[in-house]
C-alpha cells in the first residue's frame, strides 16, 4: 500500500498497486502543496504536454473532493491534456471501488465533460473499456453508485452523448465519402 500526501499533510491517495513514479525535486516543486495552492495550478497551466505528463498521477487525487478550491481548475487543466489520462482514469473507475466520491468526481468532471466537449468519441488506446464500465454503471450499479452518487444517471447521459457524437462523426464521414465520389466523378 502506498499513500501520497500533500506537503500540508492532506492525504491525497492510497494505492495498492504500483507506487507513484519518482519525481525530480524540480517536478515536486510544481505540485500543489495544499488545497488552496492556486499559484501551483497557474504554474502547471504553463507547462507543455511532456512537462505535465509525469505529474498527472499526482494531480488526479486533487479531484477526490471537488469542493477544494484547486479541484475544478485541475480538472480543467487535465481535460486539456486528455490523451494522457486514459489509463489513470480507467484505474480510478475500475480499481477505486472503495472511493465512490473520487470515482464520481472523475466521471463527472473528466469523462462527462470530455464527451460533452466532443473530445472523447471513440475508445482508443488507454480509454478502451470505458464504455463497458459505463454500461455496467447503467445496468448494474451498486447501491452506493446508484443511490448516493447517481452514477448510473451520469453514465446513461455520457453514453447517450457519446452515441450522438459517434452518429455525428458517421454522418460527417458519409458526407466526406459523397464529396470524394463527386470529385472522382468530375475527374
Amino acid at each position: 500500500m502506498y499513500s501520497y500526501y500533500a506537503r500540508d499533510g492532506t492525504l491525497l491517495a492510497t494505492r495498492e498497486f504500483a507506487a507513484f513514479p519518482k519525481l525530480t525535486p524540480e517536478q515536486e516543486l510544481l505540485l500543489p502543496t495544499g488545497k488552496h495552492d492556486e499559484k501551483a495550478v497557474q504554474r502547471l497551466s504553463g507547462l507543455c504536454y511532456d512537462e505535465l505528463k509525469p505529474l498527472v498521477e499526482f494531480l488526479l487525487p486533487w479531484l477526490q473532493d471537488i469542493n477544494w478550491p484547486i479541484a475544478l481548475p485541475i480538472a480543467e487543466l487535465l481535460r486539456q491534456h486528455f490523451g494522457m489520462l486514459g489509463k489513470l482514469v480507467m484505474d480510478i473507475l475500475l480499481l477505486e471501488k472503495n472511493d465512490n466520491t473520487w470515482r464520481n468526481y472523475v466521471l463527472e468532471y473528466i469523462v462527462v465533460r470530455l464527451v460533452e466537449e466532443g473530445e472523447l468519441v471513440g475508445e482508443e488506446g488507454e480509454w478502451r473499456g470505458l464504455k463497458g464500465e459505463l454500461e455496467r454503471l447503467v445496468v448494474s450499479p451498486t447501491h452506493v453508485e446508484r443511490d448516493e452518487w447517481d452514477m448510473d444517471v451520469k453514465a446513461t447521459e455520457v453514453l447517450a452523448a457519446w452515441r450522438a457524437r459517434e452518429a455525428d462523426c458517421d454522418e460527417e464521414g458519409d458526407e466526406m465519402e459523397e464529396l470524394i465520389e463527386e470529385v472522382d466523378a468530375v475527374d
